[in-house]
C-alpha cells in the first residue's frame, strides 16, 4: 500500500510540474506559485476522495459483520451521515486509515528515497 501512495504522489508531482511548465508565466515565481497551489489542491482532493471511499467501504464491511455501538445498537441501523461518521467504530477505522496513508507512505518514504534517487539519477 505504501508504494502505491508514493507512486501516486510522484505522478501528482509530475503532472502539476508539467502543467506549470506548460503555461507561460511572466515570472518564474508565478510558475512556482501555480505548482504549489495546484499540487496542494490535487492532494486535498485525493485525500478527501480516498477518505470517502474508505468510509463507505468501512461502513459496509462493519455493517455486514454486525458491529455494535457502545449503547448496544448496530452500526447498520444508523441513518444520518453525521451520526455514522461520528460513531466510534467509524472514527477508529478512518483514523487508522488516515494514519496508514500518511505514515510511512506520505511523510517518511518520499523523504528517505528522494535524496537517494536525486543522487543516482
Amino acid at each position: 500500500f505504501s508504494m502505491v501512495v508514493v507512486v501516486g504522489n510522484q505522478m501528482n508531482y509530475y503532472v502539476c510540474a508539467a502543467y506549470a511548465e506548460y503555461n507561460t508565466f511572466t515570472f518564474h515565481d508565478y510558475q512556482e506559485a501555480w505548482y504549489t497551489v495546484s499540487y496542494t489542491v490535487a492532494n486535498f482532493i485525493n485525500v478527501a476522495v480516498d477518505m470517502m471511499v474508505t468510509g463507505f467501504l468501512s461502513f459496509k464491511i462493519m455493517s455486514g459483520v454486525g458491529i455494535t455501538l457502545p449503547d448496544g445498537s448496530r452500526l447498520e441501523e444508523m441513518t444520518g451521515l453525521h451520526d455514522i461518521v461520528e460513531s466510534f467504530p467509524m472514527q477508529k477505522t478512518l483514523g487508522a486509515q488516515l494514519w496508514l496513508y500518511n505514515f510511512p507512505s506520505t511523510f517518511a518514504i518520499p523523504y528517505l528515497l528522494e535524496p537517494i534517487l536525486t543522487i543516482t539519477m
